[in-house]
Formats: C-alpha cells, sequence, structure tokens
C-alpha cells in the first residue's frame, strides 16, 4: 500500500479532461457463456451515454432512477452513473466513489490500511463497509480524487472525467491509486446534506453520514472476463507471496516468485484473481481450489499463469474448479487431476496446455473450451457433464496433437451432439463411455467415429443416417442393462489390432446391429456368455449391401444365439473374404446357434453367402445352423457346415448347397407338411466330399 502524507494542492477539472497513464496490470471484464453477451477486455470511450459502457456491466440503484456501470482494462478502472427514466442531475449531485486497494478478509477490520470514515464532502461523509484508501466525487463542473494517510487531506491526480446533466464518468488509471491486486468499491451519488442512489444493496434513507453496509467486490485485477457488478458483498485477502495459503482462504492473487511452498490447505482465488508463479515451486498436489470464488457465474474470471522458472506442481488428486471464466496463460502446463468448468476456458495455444495421464477435464452447463484445444496424454479423460444437449467443439477437434482425446466420458445426462464443429471423421484414442440417461448422437455427419479403444453404452448411442457414418472401434463393445445403439442403416466395425474383442450386454440380453463388420487383423470378436446378437437387416434386394462381413478375424458365439432377419430378397449377404483360410463362425464354450429368419420368399434366397478374394465360411463344431427361409450358401463350394444345419417351417435351400462336415447333421423340422428334398441335399455319392452330400 502507498500512503500520501504530503500534501498535494486539489486538481479540479471542468468537464472533459484527458490525462493518460499506463500500468502493465492484468484486468478483468465481463464474457457470458454460449448463448449470452460476452466479452473481455475492453476500454470504454467517455461521451456522457450509458451505451459507452455495456449492459453486462449495469447495476442499477435499488431507488432514484440511477444506473452505474464499473469494468476495467489492463491499466484503468472505469465508472459510470447515469439518471434515467427522463431525470436529470441537479449540478452539484455528486458520484462518490469508495475504494479499498487492500482488501482484508474482515474488511473493516483496524488491520486494514485505510479508514471505515468518509470524506466530508459537500455536507457528506459516511461510514463504509470497509477500510477505504482512496475515494473520488464528481460534480458536473467540480471533481477531486483523495488518498487517505492520517486522513483525506491529500489529493490524487491522472483521472480524466466526463459529465453532462444525467451522467457523471471517471477514468481512474490504477497507477493513480498504488497499482493494486485487487478491489473492494462503493458508490452513492450525493448532494448538499445528503445522498441518494446508493449502490450496491437496498435503499438507504437519506442521511448526512449514511451507515453503508454494501459494497462490489472482493475482485482481483489481475484476470479478464472479470464483471465487478456480478460480485457483491464477498470478502476477500488482497494477496500472499510466497507464503502458504490458509484454509479456505479466498485471495485476490497467490505469487510465488522464489523458494518452495507446499499448500497443506484447500484455498480459492477470487473474481478477477490469479494464481502466478514466476519462480520456485508452489505444489498444489491434493489440493482443492475453486477459481472466481466459490459461487458459480458470467464475469467472474481468473487466470492460472506461471513463468520463467516458475514451477506448478499437481497430482491426480488435484481438483481445480473453475467456477467462471478461466485462462492459463504462460509457460506449458500439465494438470494431472481434475479441471472442473463451469464458463469460458481459454488454455495455452499450440498444445501447451495437458490434461496429463489420470487427469480429466469436466465441461460442465455452460461450460466451453475457446479458441485452443487443450493435449491429451494418454490415460486422461474428456467429460462431458453439462446436462441437455452440447455441440462438441475446440475440446475434441482433431485426429491427433492438441483437441484430440485420449478417453471420453458422456454424463449427467448429457447429449453430445457429435456432427457440429470441425468435419471429418471424430476419433479417440482411448475409450468411449456413454453414462446411463446421457447419449451422443452421430445424426448429420457423414464420417465415422473411431475409437480405439473400448465403447460403453449404458445410455443410448446414436449412429448417423448418412453413408460412412459407421462406428469403428478398437477395443470391447458393451451395452449396460438399458444401454442402447440406435443404428440407422449403418455399420459397427471391429477393427482392433490386437486380442479378442468382447461383446456383452450387462446382465444377458440381445445387442442389435444393423450392419455388422468384422475387419480384425489378429483375433476374433466374442460374445460373452448370456450374451445375444441379432442383425435386422435394413435392405431389399440390393446385393451390393452385406449385412455381416467377415473381412479378417472370426467371429466367436461363445454358446450364445445370434440371429441375423430379413424379409426381402437378398436382404441377408454375408460377405467373407481373406481366402485361402476360411473365415469362421464359431463356439469356443458350449453350443452356438445361428439363426437365419425372416418373412418367407418362395422361391427365391432371403441368406446368401458371397465371397471376395476367394474367402469362405466355416460354421465350426458345435454351431447349429437353423432357417425358416431360403438361403444359398454361395457358389464354388465356399459354405461348410460342420455341426447342425436345421431346416425349420418354410425354410429351404436354393441354387447352392452348404459343404457338410464328418460330424455334421442335417434336420428337417418343417413339422406335418413334409418337404421336398432341395438342394440342401442334392448328391447321394457315397464318401463324396463336395457340396449337398449330407453325413447324417
Amino acid at each position: 500500500m502507498i500512503f500520501f502524507t504530503k500534501k498535494i494542492p486539489v486538481v479540479k477539472f471542468q468537464n472533459t479532461i484527458q490525462l493518460t497513464f499506463r500500468v502493465a496490470i492484468l484486468l478483468p471484464l465481463t464474457f457470458i457463456q454460449l448463448s449470452a453477451w460476452s466479452q473481455s477486455f475492453r476500454t470504454p470511450v467517455f461521451t456522457g451515454a450509458a451505451s459507452d459502457f455495456t449492459a453486462v456491466e449495469k447495476y442499477s440503484a435499488a431507488a432514484n432512477n440511477t444506473d452505474y456501470y464499473i469494468t476495467f482494462d489492463a491499466s484503468n478502472l472505469y465508472i459510470g452513473a447515469f439518471r434515467t427514466s427522463g431525470s436529470s442531475f441537479g449540478v452539484d449531485d455528486n458520484l462518490a466513489i469508495y475504494l479499498d486497494t487492500d482488501p482484508n478478509a474482515i474488511p473493516i477490520s483496524i488491520a486494514g490500511t485505510g479508514t471505515t470514515l468518509g470524506q466530508n464532502y459537500n455536507g457528506v461523509s459516511g461510514s463504509l463497509p470497509f477500510t477505504a484508501n482512496y475515494n473520488v466525487h464528481v460534480k458536473q463542473n467540480d471533481q477531486e480524487a483523495r488518498s487517505f494517510g492520517l486522513n483525506w487531506a491529500s489529493t490524487i491526480g491522472g483521472l480524466t472525467y466526463f459529465t453532462n446533466t444525467t451522467a457523471r464518468e471517471v477514468k481512474i488509471p490504477f497507477s493513480s491509486i498504488g497499482s493494486p491486486n485487487s478491489l473492494y468499491i462503493t458508490l452513492w451519488m450525493g448532494y448538499a446534506g445528503g445522498f441518494f442512489s446508493n449502490a450496491p444493496g437496498s435503499n438507504l434513507a437519506a442521511s448526512s453520514n449514511p451507515p453503508i453496509t454494501d459494497y462490489f467486490g472482493g475482485i482481483g485485477i489481475s484476470s479478464s472476463d472479470c464483471i465487478p457488478v456480478n460480485v457483491t458483498n464477498t470478502a476477500i485477502t488482497d494477496i500472499i507471496t510466497n507464503a502458504i495459503p490458509a484454509s479456505g482462504a479466498l485471495y485476490g492473487k497467490v505469487v510465488l516468485s522464489s523458494g518452495t511452498v507446499t499448500a497443506i490447505n484447500n484455498f480459492n482465488i477470487a473474481p478477477g484473481g490469479s494464481i502466478v508463479v514466476s519462480g520456485g515451486m508452489l505444489d498444489i498436489s491434493g489440493r482443492a481450489i475453486q477459481m472466481g470464488g466459490t459461487i458459480i457465474g458470467d464475469g467472474r474470471g481468473t487466470t492460472i499463469n506461471t513463468s520463467g522458472a516458475g514451477t506448478l506442481v499437481n497430482s491426480s488428486t488435484t481438483v481445480i474448479t473453475f467456477n467462471g471464466e478461466g485462462t492459463i496463460t504462460g509457460n506449458a502446463l500439465t494438470c494431472n487431476g481434475t479441471e472442473k468448468l463451469n464458463r469460458k476456458f481459454t488454455p495455452l495455444a499450440g498444445g501447451n496446455f495437458t490434461i496429463g495421464s489420470m487427469g480429466s477435464i469436466e465441461l460442465l452447463a455452460n461450460s466451453y473450451v475457446n479458441t485452443n484445444a487443450p493435449s491429451y496424454a494418454p490415460g486422461s479423460t474428456l467429460v462431458y457433464k453439462t446436462g441437455g444437449s452440447y455441440n462438441r467443439a475446440t475440446e475434441w477437434s482433431a485426429l491427433s496433437g492438441s483437441g484430440y482425446p485420449d478417453s471420453v466420458l458422456v454424463t449427467n445426462s448429457t447429449i453430445l451432439n457429435l456432427a457440429t464443429g470441425v468435419s471429418g471423421s471424430r476419433k479417440c484414442s482411448g475409450s468411449l463411455t456413454i453414462d446411463a440417461g446421457s447419449g451422443a448422437t452421430m445424426l448429420g455427419m457423414s464420417d465415422s467415429l473411431v475409437v480405439l479403444k473400448n465403447v460403453i453404452v449404458n445410455g443410448n448411442l446414436q449412429l448417423g443416417s448418412s453413408i460412412g457414418s459407421d462406428l469403428k472401434l478398437g477395443g470391447n463393445y458393451t451395452q449396460g442393462a438399458a444401454g442402447f445403439t440406435t443404428n440407422n442403416n449403418r455399420a459397427v466395425i471391429f477393427n482392433g489390432s490386437s486380442g479378442d474383442q468382447i461383446v456383452s450386454k450387462t446382465g444377458g440380453g440381445i445387442i442389435y446391429f444393423d450392419f455388422l463388420v468384422i475387419d480384425k487383423p489378429v483375433g476374433n470378436v466374442k460374445m460373452t456368455t448370456n450374451t445375444n446378437g441379432y442383425i435386422i437387416a435394413p435392405v431389399n434386394n440390393a446385393s451390393n449391401l452385406k449385412v455381416l462381413q467377415l473381412l479378417r478375424g472370426d467371429f466367436d458365439m461363445n454358446d450364445g444365439i445370434f440371429t441375423v432377419e430379413g424379409d426381402g430378397l437378398n436382404s441377408i449377404i454375408v460377405l467373407v473374404d481373406n481366402g485361402p483360410a476360411a473365415r469362421k463362425i464359431f463356439t469356443s464354450t458350449g453350443t452356438g446357434e445361428f439363426r437365419i429368419r425372416g418373412n418367407n420368399n418362395p422361391g427365391f434366397a432371403n441368406f446368401t453367402v458371397a465371397s471376395q478374394n476367394n474367402g469362405k465360411l466355416l460354421f465350426d463344431n458345435n454351431v447349429e445352423v437353423s432357417t425358416n427361409v431360403g438361403v444359398n450358401f454361395g457358389a464354388g463350394n465356399i459354405t461348410t457346415i460342420n455341426s447342425i444345419f436345421r431346416i425349420d417351417q418354410n425354410g429351404y435351400a436354393i441354387t447352392n448347397s452348404p459343404n457338410y462336415g464328418a460330424a455334421s447333421t442335417l434336420i428337417y423340422n418343417n413339422g406335418a407338411g413334409g418337404f421336398n428334398r432341395n438342394v440342401e441335399w442334392n448328391t447321394n455319392t457315397a464318401g463324396a466330399n463336395g457340396t449337398g452330400y449330407p453325413n447324417d
């Protein structure tokens, strides 16, 4: 704090006088997230109109038709008072401003360097809600500003004023008030022997010594996106330097310039405040820090800055919650714990802000990542927790580097719209989890969703409706008990490069597909016990559409049932590739049943096996194939049944027969109506090894 004890002549101004001072200080201003109006640092130009300011900077006094505005930029504090409802100020009505430039956690503490007694100006003094260090009085034709030393005798200069019959405006350079880190502010309009329109708070009766109890702040002034009028009656501690923060304390600024400080307590940063580490090491491992105070809202911006040799150490149990707008500046920074966002968040450019391994960044209601995407370390998680509908944007905007997440979690009744943001595939290098009650939709996409690890759907996943908007996954595919995937005629493609990919329904049940593709260079796709698969073919006589494709890797039914259903001609086409080794549908435990179902089309096949690159299909041991429609097992002896082929009522083989293994059985299960033998058994050559010759 700077004390002014030397008498300085009173400086009086007539209407508009421009005095310019420059101070290098970061300042907050206003921003309102998503659908609301937003701003950052802004420098008003005074014209005597309320439009010099913005709507979010306004505070309407409880009575007497006066609106106040407060904002600041990196160097100056700007305050305006404007008469409303057609009223005018009297020529001697004065805007009274009191500032506490070193706020104390007990605002009226005797430890404060200022005073709770206002200056007697025009017959009005006032008892203050904090220990003020500076005041400003602005009449239409006469203005002054003073500092408190032993009294209010010392005046200060450098301020700029604009006045008329409806306006009182003042620009206060921070250099003129001791270059503060944080502020308390209270305002009123005075006249000879009385006052009106105090702000903030409820209206007080006119008096020559008003008992002022309310104030704006405390706010820090080292961060953008802080709206002073949004913060009232909030006690803070001005600044702490190279010391351990107190438990639960709310600071305007926490500074470390040298040495090592280990925070052993949870602490908070006031709106407009900052954590600044320019040297030494500040260790916040295991700490919970609320940035912007403990209230969530607009205009509560804060900053974390590291520079020089300064290091900010944090752990997987560190939780930093930005209750207002948040900004990361300075050196590259990795956050290994949880970053919770409630409003706009602007990380470092160039991917220099990283969510570390085991760390997470949570997007809560009304939050978004602004301009710069974070980087994501392996093991990190991007969490969508906004509730309601949320449009994917900067936070997930790349296929590599910054904006390319590891794991993604959609939770808290959030519906993630994947179609928004940059075009192209959506890809994450970890797992995608959709919690119960939440969802993700690909509607509007024409590119795939690529998940290199697991997909866990406890809520709803909606694939796109355009060609190409398929799901590609390299890990396991799990649907919760109430989870469901809306396939929209799109494919689920298993393409993991190592090991088996497991398909499971929690608690047992059916997982539905429209198109299922297995394209694994190593390993198989395997159903878990009590999980069954079902394809309802969205195809009618379209030979180019293959609902089940076994390109690389095999399918393990694992004692389950897999059903393919199609009502139209050629509606169920199975494509096999990668000959000469046959693609297998098998069961590693128990018995499996491959069911072919649909409405019968006499004389035609609903189900057909097609081959490319000399592909073959083997229904292996203990897999029963059953049908109630016409089936064509493909030309060139490409399909072999090693276990049971059961022809149910209305079922038949047509055009091409299967091969039968040495332990196979052909079962006619047509009912009392009888059955005319067809190509399922079209040779009687004993011991023949070829198509259409059954074993049993």
